[in-house]
């Protein structure tokens, strides 16, 4: 097990989990209740893919950034 605190990005929330050998990118979201947003090791970082084995890309301790998906566009267009 190795255990990380994932930033929930906008409302300042830190979680501390505890991941197991295996656990996915969406394996996290979901249980942070962000099915269709984003992880990734930091705000300036590409996210993982849905499928990615964040167990193997961390070391215990990390600490990563999750966020929800948001709608880009232009108002009024």
């Amino acid at each position: 097990m190795k255990n990380v605190a994932i930033v929930i990005a906008g409302s300042g929330t830190i979680r501390d989990l505890s991941i197991k050998p295996g656990t996915t990118a969406k394996d996290i979201l979901s249980e942070l209740g962000l099915q269709n947003g984003a992880l990734s090791k930091g705000a300036n970082d590409a996210p993982f893919a849905a499928s990615d084995n964040v167990y193997e890309a961390v070391t215990d301790g990390t600490k990563l950034f999750a966020s929800d998906t948001a709608d880009v566009g232009l108002a009024g267009r």
